[in-house]
């Protein structure tokens, strides 16, 4: 109960940071560009972000709106699997009765996750206001982070 609510925040952990959409084809110097949560970066392997979705996106407010929602779900998401994580842990081990809270977080964070990756679908398969001249699948494909995000939404399910 508490080991696949751990890997469901492990994975919603590591898929965060991560990039969400990546070009289909890569550039001559070996660089992946990717966009991420929080902004676009020219070469995904590196720390550094070319610009945000802040500086880039206000002529778009609701794409800016998506992403910003995703990342505060995604921040949200990981604080309440790690507390059903800490809870299920302690029910199996101390007091049952906790194992109730550790599950109506569970429950919580299936719609906290989707409210993550639901919006990068929606943004992947729509121009959302014509503010992207199309869908971005037209350009680019899922990444590993939205993969990844996806995988501990479905873990969840089995916790």
């Amino acid at each position: 109960y508490g080991a696949v609510g751990f890997l469901a925040f492990l994975f919603v952990l590591v898929g965060t940071p991560i990039d969400q959409f990546r070009t289909k084809e890569k550039k001559a110097t070996g660089n992946t560009p990717c966009i991420t949560l929080w902004g676009v970066k020219e070469d995904c392997q590196s720390m550094k972000y070319e610009f945000t979705f802040w500086e880039d996106f206000r002529e778009c407010p609701s794409v800016l709106r998506l992403f910003r929602m995703a990342g505060a779900f995604s921040i949200i998401s990981i604080l309440l699997l790690l507390a059903a994580t800490i809870l299920g842990v302690a029910a199996h081990f101390y007091l049952k009765s906790l194992k109730i809270f550790a599950t109506l977080l569970l429950v919580v964070s299936i719609v906290t996750v989707g409210l993550v990756w639901v919006p990068m679908a929606y943004l992947y398969n729509h121009d959302v206001d014509s503010c992207l001249g199309g869908p971005l699948k037209t350009g680019l494909g899922y990444g590993s982070g939205f993969l990844i995000i996806v995988i501990g939404w479905c873990l969840i399910f089995v916790a």
